[in-house]
């Protein structure tokens, strides 16, 4: 039985009234239905997840950063809808919630992945909001930016990038309203958001610097290739099995900062692959389900992160995982 779930069927079932009706089998299952009925949900809301990631097919992300984004939006879904039975909790509008989400994590993503671009964006949103002559709108493609006049034209600029922007005013980084003007004048038609930031991007020479791994780059040389070995898609089962087996310090050490493919971390991988549930990946790491929850978004951890959750040196936390390792390593190579 769900501890935070034993309140009666008929409780949760008022707290509905207001909400939206595709909860209502959550509202009235019995604890035996619970899980059967959330996944229903969670399977019903994906599109909205991934219609909203499309609109950023051209953007700089990859399709690694869409997988991440995705388990993030499941993941605090999830969570909600394990507690949605209080009358505070409950969602008035389940696409609404799931697209709120759904876009609260790609500007997450975004910032964490691409703060110097984030930035540029920040920048560019408050000008367009500000100028009188500029305006933003939504379209079935996403948002749409260009002169006011512009506002509900049906043709976009498919291939910005195409046009050669030569203007000196396109480069004044102090003037973006101006800047954009410039821009929109060589165009002469509306542009997505998106694209309008990756142009400005190069004309300013906005680079987001790769993401540093906390590891010397000679202990990162050795380690990645056990790592690959490690967590093929067609070992992810058992490899799970043996991070069970690990000491606890070690399973810690190594589950909060491992990398699936490269950017999807590993807790959200065994997750969202139904080897376990977010209960029992949080018990794996001796977490309770909202302390997993909070962290999250943040998976996998940096070093130093990890050190201060575990009360060790980061010294410590590199040895655990090495000692995590080389055990997974012998228990493969079996």
């Amino acid at each position: 039985m769900h501890a935070d779930r034993a309140m009666d069927p008929k409780n949760r079932e008022r707290s509905f009234v207001l909400g939206d009706v595709r909860l209502e089998r959550i509202a009235r299952a019995h604890d035996s239905e619970l899980d059967t009925a959330i996944e229903q949900v969670l399977t019903a809301m994906r599109p909205v997840t991934e219609k909203i990631l499309s609109s950023y097919r051209h953007s700089v992300m990859s399709p690694e950063d869409f997988d991440d984004i995705a388990a993030t939006v499941h993941l605090k879904l999830l969570e909600k809808l394990r507690v949605v039975g209080s009358e505070e909790e409950s969602i008035q509008s389940l696409d609404s919630y799931v697209a709120r989400l759904t876009y609260n994590a790609v500007n997450d993503h975004m910032r964490r992945r691409f703060p110097e671009r984030a930035h540029l964006k920040a920048r560019l949103r408050r000008a367009l909001m500000s100028e009188p002559r500029l305006a933003t709108w939504s379209s079935p493609r996403g948002t749409v930016c260009g002169l006011r006049e512009w506002i509900g034209m049906d043709r976009i600029e498919e291939s910005i990038a195409s046009h050669t922007i030569s203007t000196p005013a396109a480069h004044r980084q102090e003037e973006p309203a101006e800047a954009m003007l410039a821009i929109f004048a060589t165009i002469g038609k509306p542009v997505l958001f998106d694209d309008l930031v990756s142009v400005i991007a190069d004309l300013w020479n906005v680079v987001d610097s790769p993401a540093i791994e906390s590891q010397p780059e000679e202990q990162r040389s050795e380690e990645q290739p056990a790592i690959e070995r490690l967590i093929g898609r067609d070992q992810i089962e058992r490899l799970w099995r043996e991070i069970r087996e690990l000491r606890p310090m070690q399973r810690k050490a190594l589950l909060l900062g491992l990398r699936y493919g490269g950017t999807l971390d590993i807790v959200a991988t065994i997750t969202l692959s139904g080897l376990a549930t977010f209960d029992e990946v949080a018990a794996t790491l001796e977490m309770s389900p909202g302390e997993l929850a909070a962290i999250w978004s943040s998976l996998p951890l940096d070093d130093l992160t990890i050190a201060k959750m575990l009360h060790v040196s980061r010294q410590q936390v590199i040895n655990l995982r090495r000692s995590a390792r080389e055990r997974l390593a012998r228990r493969f190579e079996r």
